[in-house]
């Protein structure tokens, strides 16, 4: 479940989700908190990606399976 919607986004973000396979893990591991692959990505398929990955990363507390985003607001956007 994507709990950042697009209207919470401003010009660039960077968004990290939990993926499926973090249940192997640990927490969280109900589904409702993790996205399949490419879910995160095909979410904001109308954005600029700058950066898009997804695997298993080391966070400054442990490893976790990530997807992880760098985007931009398509060009019409203009900010608060």
């Amino acid at each position: 479940m994507l709990t950042v919607t697009r209207d919470d986004l401003r010009a660039v973000e960077q968004i990290p989700r939990w993926i499926a396979e973090q249940a192997e893990l640990g927490h969280p591991r109900n589904p409702a908190f993790l996205l399949e692959r490419g879910e995160l990505a095909h979410a904001f398929d109308d954005f600029e990606l700058v950066t898009y990955e997804e695997g298993l990363f080391q966070t400054e507390r442990d490893r976790a399976f990530l997807a992880r985003m760098l985007a931009r607001r398509p060009g019409d956007w203009e900010p608060d």
